[in-house]
């Protein structure tokens, strides 16, 4: 499951939006060279939550503003300033890698 969602679910979003979010929380969690916020991940997270309880409904963008339309603008508004860049450690250890990947979604998560 990535994010809460099972695989058939993420494989058939076409939603652009959405897709952009996920891709943008991955690529700040995955970088070797930035490291997200507490605010980022709580951000993220509520967005997930929100989307989720909406039904995965990729029409929360269009009419009125929803819970889920309030959470991804303010995840949107937040990836430019809410993630830090760090030094990269030289290192091929597949296994510190590993590590930080999960403590940074374990960190997002709570």
């Amino acid at each position: 499951m990535l994010y809460g969602f099972v695989p058939e679910k993420v494989q058939k979003t076409s939603h652009q939006p959405t897709v952009g979010v996920l891709n943008a929380h991955a690529g700040v969690i995955a970088s070797k060279h930035k490291t997200g916020s507490d605010r980022f991940c709580t951000l993220f997270a509520k967005f997930v939550r929100r989307f989720k309880e909406s039904d995965c409904d990729e029409g929360y963008l269009d009419g009125n503003a929803k819970d889920v339309t309030r959470a991804y603008r303010a995840f949107l508004n937040c990836i430019k300033s809410e993630f830090t860049s760090v030094e990269a450690v030289a290192t091929n250890n597949e296994t510190i890698f590993f590590l930080f990947f999960s403590f940074s979604l374990w960190r997002c998560w709570q």
